[in-house]
């Protein structure tokens, strides 16, 4: 799995709220209103926690926490790896 540090590093936390929309609109080329999470196939509530993939997927923070934490190391839809972000940013500040 990949470590809960590398996860805050590499990913952007959001909270759902009435602005949301127009934030995922600007962080995910993804952003559909009417999209469920994914993983746990439930809607996105008010002030519930959003995690947004450096390929710009998002999900509850807490569905793809445990995700990425119990093994998976990539993108539930797309199979990017978080890793391809960790090392990209190591290659670039070497």
């Amino acid at each position: 799995g990949i470590a809960p540090q590398y996860i805050d590093q590499y990913t952007t936390l959001i909270q759902f709220n009435t602005n949301t929309e127009e934030e995922l609109k600007k962080k995910s080329k993804y952003y559909d209103v009417k999209q469920d999470c994914l993983i746990c196939y439930d809607v996105y509530h008010l002030h519930e926690n959003i995690r947004i993939l450096p390929c710009q997927h998002y999900f509850h923070q807490n569905c793809i926490d445990k995700w990425l934490i119990r093994g998976k190391k990539d993108c539930i839809i797309c199979q990017q790896s978080i890793d391809s972000a960790i090392d990209h940013n190591n290659k670039k500040n070497q």
